[in-house]
């Protein structure tokens, strides 16, 4: 058996940090899960918001749905009440694919079998009836 000598024992571990060092270190990484718990919180909203747009939009897809099928302005697909400008189109094909207008005898129609939820909101909706 191996006897350590009183002086070997009693010496600091040269590696420790110092307290004050220890004391940065807690506050640093206390910030730091503050930051974080407040990044998980604002995600929470947002999927909150999003969950919420999800319900929005599946009613809306629902009455679009009904409203464009039992539409007289609309041909095999095609919404034929609607001119669009260019900028529309562009706009609608940009977020919704190249397929969200098609052309007609030179005019931009919505494709409402793709963009269903437009019927919804369509002002000139008028019944097949």
């Amino acid at each position: 058996m191996t006897v350590l000598s009183e002086q070997s024992t009693l010496q600091p571990e040269t590696n420790i940090m110092p307290n004050h060092d220890l004391i940065e270190l807690r506050n640093s990484i206390d910030a730091i899960l503050k930051k974080i718990e407040e990044i998980v919180n604002s995600h929470n909203e947002v999927v909150q918001y999003i969950n919420t747009i999800r319900t929005i939009m599946n009613i809306v897809n629902s009455l679009g749905n009904w409203r464009c099928s039992t539409c007289k302005f609309n041909n095999n697909g095609l919404c034929m009440g609607w001119k669009l400008s260019n900028d529309a189109v562009d706009s609608l094909r940009k977020t919704f694919g190249i397929d969200a207008v098609n052309e007609v005898e030179g005019t931009q129609r919505i494709n409402i079998r793709k963009l269903s939820f437009i019927g919804a909101l369509c002002p000139i909706y008028s019944s097949k009836r």
